[in-house]
């Protein structure tokens, strides 16, 4: 017979695990809306580059998926491309890392100062990003920005990159396979590139599928005052699913000079349910007037 006291004692164990299990990780800042956490950014103790690690629907459904064996270096929603040759997007030993020289909260949110340095330490560019939340009905939504720069002495760089590098979003486990998407527009010029991985330029994606028996949506915005937009959507369901905005960098790589910035703005939306088109793009109205 099991004692009474080791019985109390393993049921509060269980019950703290199950409520650890529910709260956000730590090594984050909180980014909140009304006081409501909508998202987890997460900048310290990552090996090469800070990312949203969590992003919650407005009932409380995490829709991203951190460092899946398959695929250590997707951390849920990450942003990187190539500079001067140099890999911000894998994380191998001579990949380069996005340091975060600074993160301070701001409306609930955050603003960030990074340094994109090579695998020797030597920056290569600089970024200014910002996440800012946005109080709006049904639908969790955010803003992503990122300004890069070129740091002192430094005249010129070459942005290059694969055709899924850029604003990228891993699903959990249940979406794999399943994930269908939704965009603003067709594209009859759309590039099958491998399997089933697509590239097609439109102003938006939208994922659907089901997590923890759920369903879910979710979204990202691409701003019309972006370069190329509507830029080159990324989108892929097997072996798993994922979604991306990208600059199509792997066939028009660009040129950073010296005193000027490239600066980007993506939007970040999920919803409880599976909503059609018409929700995502008045979603995507309502975003451009933030």
């Amino acid at each position: 017979m099991v004692p009474a006291r080791l019985l109390t004692t393993v049921a509060v164990f269980l019950v703290t695990l199950s409520a650890a299990a529910q709260q956000p990780a730590a090594g984050g800042a909180r980014i909140e809306s009304g006081g409501k956490l909508l998202a987890l950014y997460r900048h310290e103790q990552v090996p090469f580059k800070p990312y949203l690690r969590e992003v919650y629907t407005p009932g409380g459904i995490n829709v991203l998926l951190d460092a899946p064996a398959d695929h250590l270096h997707h951390h849920g929603v990450m942003f990187g491309i190539a500079v001067d040759d140099v890999d911000f997007w894998a994380e191998t030993p001579k990949c380069g890392k996005q340091v975060a020289r600074s993160v301070e909260a701001k409306d609930g949110g955050i603003n960030s100062q990074l340094e994109w340095n090579n695998a020797d330490g030597r920056t290569l560019a600089l970024e200014r990003r910002a996440v800012a939340p946005h109080k709006i009905d049904g639908l969790t939504l955010m803003t992503w920005t990122s300004e890069l720069s070129l740091p002192p002495g430094k005249t010129a760089a070459k942005l290059t990159g694969s055709h899924y590098f850029g604003l990228g979003m891993r699903f959990p486990r249940s979406m794999d396979k399943a994930a269908k998407f939704l965009l603003a527009q067709d594209d009859p010029k759309g590039e099958l590139v491998r399997g089933d991985e697509q590239v097609r330029s439109t102003a938006w994606v939208a994922a659907q599928g089901t997590i923890d028996g759920k369903p879910v949506t979710v979204a990202l915005f691409d701003h019309p005052k972006n370069p190329r937009h509507p830029n080159r959507i990324f989108t892929m369901t097997n072996p798993f699913s994922y979604q991306s905005i990208t600059l199509n960098l792997w066939k028009e790589p660009m040129t950073l000079e010296a005193g000027k910035s490239l600066s980007l703005r993506y939007g970040v939306a999920a919803w409880d349910g599976t909503v059609d088109k018409e929700a995502v793009q008045k979603a995507y109205d309502q975003w451009l007037k933030f």
